[in-house]
């Protein structure tokens, strides 16, 4: 067998009482990719929802211009002999391009005003165009008017079709879309009229099949009553009038293996029907799956199927295996977005954000829970441990990671392929020694108790970008996260930078002097994670463009912390006079060469449309300049699921509910954090170019900025990082005498201000010091040392 033909294998098994399947699906990169892209390149990755199944499938590459949307596109098509790399075409904004194969020639349907030297007369467009000795043509007699409502193009090995979506119809205050159907005739060289169709409530769905093309979702053919669909085999249009268990709704599609149309019922327990020539069966399915979107696929009797899954904050692939009747689901794991998923002649397939394609297969399932072991046995009992919700939980393998969020019962589900796999959930430690996961069955079940620490410890971040607008509200928001044992209460005290102006702060909070905060917070238990944010406004007086702005925070228990180090955070940000919300920014803008930096990079993200984001999903290929292995995920926004393949980040942030930005400014924002470390071996003059692609759903990827880390060994000052990291210990801190330098390397020690004054010199010497703060002002200091950095508060 050709290596490309795979066969997508669902294992069943035997449950009492009747046959069920267990499928663990996941996508696998395959051996054989398409070709390097040429430079300004990017894949095209909602092109290929929909392929002439006549093909294995293509996918498009897209050069993106800045003038009005337009771009150049490449198409990459699988057949028997390996890619086959086709030539690059300009294309015109709308332009939604599909690539037909038609008994060995390539066609390409969408909307064109100008190929190569052709321009379409006015008021026209050209909507098909084909390859002739090596250069794509315009297809004569294929030009419509720019008035026309909506195009469709399919194929079958008869030939290429075109349904004009025409006008609509009331019915009962409804409206139903009339379509006129064409063939294309090579001899006569133009589109002659099929039929005409009048749609289903939703509208009718235009699918390619190998010997048959389906007209779905449809109550009438050439004014004729037909039970929900009709198809087309050469010129022949045929009605359905044997079966009336089909509807003329939406949730059509052929298999792409055997010319099979199956409609799926959009209901909490979807129902399949299966049509040849007569009807074959309907399948009551079993599992419960809500939110349907409609995507439809299916490939030799298995139903692929992707939902919004409500309630369990989950968006899913669902899989039905042949013959079965409960669906089988996995969680997308980013690489291929929902649009990528395409069903072909050979099997399922998604396209990744930097062009692999991945095949489904049979993967594994890591799925337990996530508990505090109050009995320290090791086994979840109901009764006496507490399950610990929205809290991540990782697996980590060599080449692998990913992860979720648990959910309101405290359970996770991971997808993985055959590996072994480190389970940990950050910042809770383990009362028990199997934390490693050997996963070389379908499934495994790997509970996670976490031991009741036994010891007090309160953690203080911030979660800002780093990078405020100048004349602008700035919206700083922190985080306390108790991750030791319940505590009675904790002091935070919070030193915004002095130029700023306070407008508003969370209940709880005074203002001691100044832009110095301060709170008692009460009853943290275990693992009680809090956020507050703050509203100041950046006065236009008192700043300019890239003046630098400092902040720092500390928050301590009343009972003994285990750990200061991280009671204690600090931010500075760089005043920006324009600032995208789809944004990411990094602690440093300039590192030395060949000394490996732990860099934090923050991504910001906000809906700008006019309705709800049901879900966001961002891709972040990370820079060769970085180590993936050292990755860590340190918070987001809202419950989410992170894999990492090789350089390919994607977070997912499923039933996310964004609210457009007009309804609730503060709804409409997003945001991820995650360190990493440099490699050690970057040379002067390396830049680091970091950027993001947001996904909204189903529409097109907003990508952001590009973050810039230039690696220099020129001299720096106090301005050069944006985010001051504790790398050094300060005792007390906050502190108002005596103050101890600990753990830092021999040299000299420069303190500054928030102004950028150096305040005190002093020596270092066996790594330590101690220094008088007592004539101070009271307020944010910077510590450094070399390399080594950290940020000191003065109290009274």
């Amino acid at each position: 067998m050709n290596p490309i033909k795979i066969c997508f294998i669902l294992i069943c098994l035997a449950i009492t009482g009747n046959v069920q399947s267990q499928c663990n699906p996941v996508f696998k990169k395959m051996s054989n990719q398409p070709g390097p892209l040429p430079s300004g390149y990017i894949w095209e990755e909602a092109s290929i929802t929909e392929m002439s199944p006549n093909s294995y499938f293509s996918v498009s590459a897209v050069q993106r211009f800045s003038n009005g949307g337009n771009s150049n596109v490449i198409v990459f098509h699988l057949s028997d002999t390996g890619w086959v790399k086709l030539p690059s075409v300009f294309l015109g904004t709308r332009n939604n391009h599909k690539l037909h194969v038609i008994n060995g020639e390539y066609y390409l349907t969408g909307r064109w005003k100008k190929v190569n030297t052709k321009t379409a007369p006015a008021g026209k467009f050209y909507t098909a165009i084909k390859l002739v000795s090596g250069l794509w043509d315009t297809l004569p007699g294929s030009t419509e008017d720019s008035s026309q409502l909506e195009t469709r193009f399919a194929s079958s090995s008869h030939g290429l079709y075109r349904a004009l979506i025409r006008d609509s119809i009331d019915v009962n205050k409804q409206h139903y879309a009339i379509g006129l159907i064409q063939q294309y005739d090579t001899s006569l060289q133009k589109f002659n009229p099929l039929t005409s169709v009048i749609g289903g409530l939703y509208g009718f769905s235009f699918i390619s099949g190998k010997n048959r093309t389906l007209i779905g979702g449809i109550s009438k053919i050439n004014n004729q009553s037909t039970y929900g669909f009709g198809y087309i085999i050469g010129n022949t249009i045929k009605r359905n009038t044997v079966s009336s268990a089909f509807t003329p709704y939406q949730g059509y599609m052929l298999d792409a293996y055997n010319d099979h149309i199956y409609q799926l019922d959009m209901s909490n327990k979807p129902l399949i029907k299966e049509f040849d020539s007569t009807f074959v069966q309907s399948i009551q399915t079993s599992y419960i799956v809500s939110g349907s979107y409609g995507d439809l696929g299916v490939y030799n009797g298995k139903v692929l199927y992707t939902t919004f899954e409500s309630g369990k904050n989950n968006r899913n692939i669902n899989i039905l295996c042949k013959g079965q009747t409960v669906w089988s689901t996995i969680v997308q794991e980013g690489w291929g977005g929902w649009a990528n998923r395409l069903s072909s002649a050979s099997g399922f397939y998604v396209l990744d954000h930097s062009g692999f394609i991945r095949e489904l297969g049979e993967g594994r399932r890591i799925e337990g829970k996530l508990f505090i072991d109050l009995d320290s046995n090791c086994v979840f009992t109901d009764s006496i441990d507490k399950k610990i919700i929205n809290r991540f939980v990782e697996a980590r393998s060599d080449t692998y990671i990913a992860g979720a969020t648990s959910d309101t019962f405290g359970n996770y589900i991971i997808y993985v392929d055959s590996d072994t796999f480190g389970l940990k959930a950050p910042s809770l430690p383990s009362n028990c020694a199997y934390d490693s996961v050997i996963i070389d069955t379908m499934s495994i079940v790997h509970n996670l108790p976490r031991k009741k620490p036994g010891y007090f410890d309160l953690k203080a971040q911030f979660f800002n970008g780093f990078n405020a607008r100048w004349n602008s509200i700035s919206t700083i928001t922190i985080e306390t996260d108790n991750i030791g044992d319940a505590a009675d209460s904790a002091d935070i005290d919070v030193y915004f930078d002095s130029r700023l102006t306070l407008l508003n702060m969370p209940a709880g909070f005074t203002v001691q002097s100044g832009n110095h905060v301060k709170a008692k917070i009460k009853n943290l238990g275990y693992f009680d994670r809090r956020r507050y944010s703050f509203d100041l406004w950046i006065d236009s007086g008192q700043t300019k463009p890239d003046t630098l702005i400092c902040h720092s925070l500390s928050a301590y228990l009343y009972n003994n912390d285990a750990d200061s180090s991280n009671n204690i955070d600090g931010l500075c940000q760089r005043v920006t006079y324009s600032y995208d919300p789809n944004h990411i920014s990094c602690d440093y803008k300039r590192i030395l060469p060949r000394t490996p930096k732990l860099l934090e990079y923050f991504i910001e993200f906000q809906n700008e449309g006019n309705d709800d984001a049901y879900d966001v999903t961002l891709k972040n290929t990370l820079p060769p300049a970085l180590l993936p292995e050292t990755f860590t995920a340190l918070g987001a926004s809202h419950a989410y699921k992170l894999s990492l393949n090789e350089r390919n980040l994607v977070i997912e942030f499923p039933n996310i509910m964004l609210k457009p930005k007009l309804n609730d400014e503060e709804k409409s924002k997003g945001f991820f954090k995650y360190s990493i470390m440099t490699r050690g071996d970057l040379k002067n003059n390396t830049q680091i170019d970091n950027f993001v692609d947001i996904y909204f759903d189903l529409n097109k990827p907003v990508r952001t900025n590009t973050s810039v880390v230039l690696v220099s060994d020129l001299t720096t000052d106090i301005n050069e990082p944006n985010k001051v990291a504790a790398s050094m210990n300060i005792y007390p801190n906050p502190g108002n005498s005596n103050v101890k330098v600990m753990n830092v390397t021999d040299g000299e020690l420069i303190v500054y201000n928030t102004l950028g004054e150096i305040v005190s010199k002093l020596s270092i010497v066996n790594g330590q010091c101690e220094i008088n703060v007592s004539e101070w002002a009271n307020g944010v200091y910077y510590f450094r040392c070399g390399e080594m950095t950290s940020v000191f508060v003065k109290t009274q």
